[in-house]
Order: structure tokens, then C-alpha cells, then sequence
């Protein structure tokens, strides 16, 4: 029994590990550069490397001191199906938890198929209140469509964060990579399944294939029920 499980988290990682990373070299826009500094630009977070997770490295993205918002995206270059996003912070190779946590602490996460964030999909926010905490690594999984992934954070005036926040909003993205199917209507692992016959827009999740809304008429997970 044991090792059929095993077997099983196996394949679903290999799975996962099979769909393409659709931001990898894809173009960028920062809000907050700092100036001067162009190793620290926003493509660093798109290039592919980040085995060197320091400012010195000059693999990641670094935003300017002192900024109440940070704001960076990344141009997928057309609308697509994704699964799950990964990002890896800023550590500055240090056992973690670092003291870098408290500059990505309560980060925002949206999908949108427009330029701004507020037309978009709210993929993740916590209100991370232990200290140590979010994971210099994560995995997000958000089974939508749409062209811009936006991170963002902020620091406003007159509201109240938990004590080890930063006192600025930062973007420090070593690498931020979206997982998914470029093809519209598509899913599964190499992305060749179409989605079903009655999804809405053809738009279908990347791992189940249930559809993500149905045609008028019809219910269920792949829209396959009729009714009256």
C-alpha cells in the first residue's frame, strides 16, 4: 500500500515538473528600480537562474528602499491556462528563516489579463503573523487564465501590521516561475487533452480538467450533466 501511494506522489510531482515554465525570458515591468543598480533589474527574476539567491549574485530582482508599495509583473505574452506559480525570495544564501521574511511578509499574488492588478484574479494573500514566516519558497497553485502575474506588497500609512514586518514594501524576487499550457482549451501534463465539450470559453483546470464554468444547460465537473 505504502508504495503504491509513493508511486502516486511520484507521478503527480512528474506531472506538475512536465508543464512549461510560460514566464521564463518573458517581459517584465518593475514600479519601484533602484536606480544604478542594473543587476538587480526586474528580468532577473524571469532568467532561469537563482542558485545565487544574494544581492551580490545579481540574479534577482531588487526593489528600491524606502517605498510604501513595491509592484512587479511579468508579460506571459498572451492569455493561458495556468496551474501553479513557484517563487524563490531573496536569502542572500543564509540558513533560513532569514531576515529577509519580514520584507516579503503578507505579499499579494494576482492573475489578470489586463495591465492592472485590480482587474485581475487574487491568486494569494496571508497575513503572516509568525515570525520566520512566509517560506523563502513557494509553490502557489491557481488554476486560472490570464496574461499578467503581478506580485506586490505594501506598507501604507495608518494601518497596523504585525510587529515583524518591514517598515517598506519590497520586491526581492530571485525567480518567479508560471506553470502551465500556452494552449487555450488544453490540459494534462503535456498539454495535448482538450478540455470538455461544454466548458465555458473551452477553459478547463491544467491538472483536473474540470471545466472552470459551463455552457448554458449543463453541470457538473466537465459539464457533462444536462438539465432543463
Amino acid at each position: 500500500m505504502w508504495r503504491i501511494i509513493i508511486i502516486e506522489v511520484y507521478l503527480y510531482s512528474q506531472c506538475l515538473n512536465a508543464l512549461e515554465n510560460l514566464a521564463l525570458g518573458r517581459p517584465v515591468w518593475e514600479g519601484q528600480p533602484w536606480e544604478g543598480k542594473e543587476d538587480w533589474r526586474g528580468g532577473k527574476a524571469v532568467d532561469g537562474l537563482y542558485d545565487d539567491r544574494s544581492a551580490a549574485g545579481g540574479q534577482c530582482v531588487i526593489s528600491e528602499n524606502g517605498r510604501k508599495t513595491a509592484t512587479w509583473r511579468v508579460d506571459l505574452g498572451g492569455v493561458v491556462s495556468i496551474s501553479h506559480i513557484d517563487i524563490y525570495f531573496r536569502t542572500d544564501n543564509q540558513p533560513r528563516p532569514t531576515a529577509y521574511t519580514s520584507r516579503m511578509a503578507g505579499f499579494f499574488l494576482y492573475v489578470s489579463n489586463t495591465t492592472s492588478k485590480e482587474d485581475g484574479h487574487l491568486c494569494f494573500h496571508e497575513i503572516q503573523r509568525v515570525n520566520g514566516t512566509p517560506s523563502e519558497d513557494q509553490r502557489i497553485n491557481c488554476s486560472v487564465y490570464g496574461r499578467y502575474v503581478f506580485y506586490y506588497n505594501e506598507r501604507l500609512p495608518n494601518v497596523t501590521y504585525p510587529s515583524y514586518y518591514s517598515s517598506f514594501a519590497h520586491y526581492e524576487l530571485c525567480e518567479l516561475e508560471v506553470y502551465g499550457c500556452r494552449n487555450v482549451g488544453y490540459n494534462g501534463s503535456n498539454c495535448n487533452i482538450p478540455c470538455p465539450t461544454n466548458c465555458q470559453e473551452t477553459r478547463c483546470d491544467v491538472k483536473t480538467g474540470h471545466c472552470l464554468g459551463c455552457l448554458p444547460g449543463y453541470v457538473g465537473p466537465t459539464c457533462s450533466e444536462g438539465f432543463v
